[in-house]
């Protein structure tokens, strides 16, 4: 009867492990001493995973699924609720499709228990189909999709599609010999066609020389609107894509003064040369006996006065050429040097230091005669004046003859030193000239 009773109770397990929704194991161990059976339940490891895939209105949809485990183990079902069985424990990737749909991933953690989860598809993002035209025909062309100051896309050729989500969007064409152009589009839930007209720009070719025709390496800024459109460095620079108008194009080297042109742009190809008027630096010192003396300071070129500057020393910024400069001063001889300034270059002048000398001529009577009062060197006359008191500046130092002429008295010559101060010279004319 005991047996009976056994047997009966094992199939009851048996018979229950089968049929129930919870996957279980049971485990019989009979112990011999006092003829008992212990059953022990051992619970499965592995889950379920129900999904639900609804639209935004809550609509039940039909919808592709795919749960991957750790990027390795991949089951795919479809349908509007799909059930997955005996999953291991672990963390799913469960990715959700439909046409005309977004598609979504989310992830799960299975431990073993069911999980019941609704995923939400959205709408597919609106097209926008971009043609750019030049002329009135379809172009190839790179096109910029930006939102909020972002790239958010980048396409080439003739018709180009985007999805996009509402909002305000820009879009920038561009592309070889055309000048870029953006228009704004406001995206909705619809798609959308946008075209873009773009205009065919001017390429302007730049050319640097010297003065002398040479080829040389210059900066050049072009400018429209008083605004700085591009800058190159090079002999010979390109500016693309233009826009047709005025502008002002300017060229210069460290060397160089700038040079500005402007330019009418209009048409493929622009070429202009700008001719650069190179520059040096020179220092002009003046020196007397050793010893640095102000002076001032004259820089002509082809006869006009290009520079002027007092001082015992000063640098000049000049266009390279012949010029001119001349020093001189109160107490100094005038003194012109030429220069073919090509270069920075230091230029010293020597200062020759002169004196004034005055004569006074008078009668016995001591009355101021008007006289001619001749100056001479050696046999070289080197001043000549007249009046009763006669004076001789920028005098260089050395023995001077002083000739005195009157109608009424006899000449008289008188030698003199010139040093280091100024003379005074005083004739007293005695002798008549007698009347025959």
């Amino acid at each position: 009867m005991n047996k009976i009773k056994y047997t009966l109770l094992i199939l009851l397990i048996i018979l229950v492990s089968g049929c129930t929704t919870v996957n279980k194991k049971m485990e019989k161990v009979v112990k011999n001493d006092d003829s008992k059976v212990i059953v022990k339940e051992v619970k499965d490891n592995n889950g379920k995973l129900i999904i639900k895939v609804v639209d935004v209105d809550g609509n039940l949809i039909l919808g592709k699924i795919t749960v991957i485990k750790e990027n390795k183990e991949e089951i795919e079902k479809k349908g509007e609720m799909v059930k997955f069985e005996n999953l291991s424990q672990g963390l799913y990737t469960v990715k959700t499709k439909k046409e005309g749909y977004r598609t979504t991933t989310k992830y799960f953690n299975i431990n073993g228990e069911l999980k019941e989860e609704t995923i939400q598809l959205k709408k597919d993002y609106p097209h926008l189909t971009i043609i750019a035209l030049l002329n009135g025909e379809e172009i190839s062309a790179k096109v910029e999709i930006s939102k909020d100051g972002e790239i958010i896309g980048t396409s080439q050729g003739e018709f180009l599609d985007f999805k996009l989500d509402s909002g305000i969007y820009q879009a920038k064409v561009s592309g070889p010999y055309i000048i870029s152009t953006t228009k704004y589009i406001n995206m909705g839930s619809e798609d959308e066609e946008l075209e873009i007209k773009v205009r065919r720009g001017t390429t302007v070719k730049v050319g640097v020389v010297n003065s002398q025709g040479e080829a040389i390496k210059g900066t050049v800024k072009i400018k429209k609107d008083d605004n700085v459109i591009a800058e190159e460095v090079g002999e010979n620079v390109e500016f693309s894509k233009l826009s047709e108008g005025m502008y002002e194009i300017t060229a210069k080297t460290d060397n160089s003064f700038s040079t500005t042109k402007f330019l009418f742009v209009k048409g493929m190809i622009l070429e202009k040369k700008l001719r650069l008027r190179m520059k040096s630096k020179i220092k002009v010192i003046t020196y007397s006996e050793g010893k640095n003396v102000e002076a001032e300071i004259k820089i002509s070129k082809s006869g006009k006065v290009v520079k002027m500057i007092e001082n015992e020393e000063a640098e000049f910024e000049l266009e390279n050429g012949i010029y001119e400069i001349t020093a001189s001063g109160d107490n100094f001889e005038t003194t012109t040097k030429y220069v073919n300034l090509k270069s920075d270059s230091i230029l010293e002048i020597e200062m020759t230091e002169v004196k004034r000398l005055t004569v006074s001529v008078y009668d016995k009577s001591n009355n101021l005669l008007i006289s001619e009062v001749e100056l001479k060197k050696g046999i070289r006359i080197v001043k000549l004046d007249e009046g009763g008191i006669v004076k001789f500046d920028k005098l260089k130092k050395g023995i001077y003859e002083v000739v005195v002429r009157n109608q009424k008295y006899k000449s008289v010559s008188n030698f003199i030193l010139i040093n280091d101060v100024d003379k005074e010279l005083k004739i007293v004319l005695k002798n008549e000239i007698e009347k025959k």
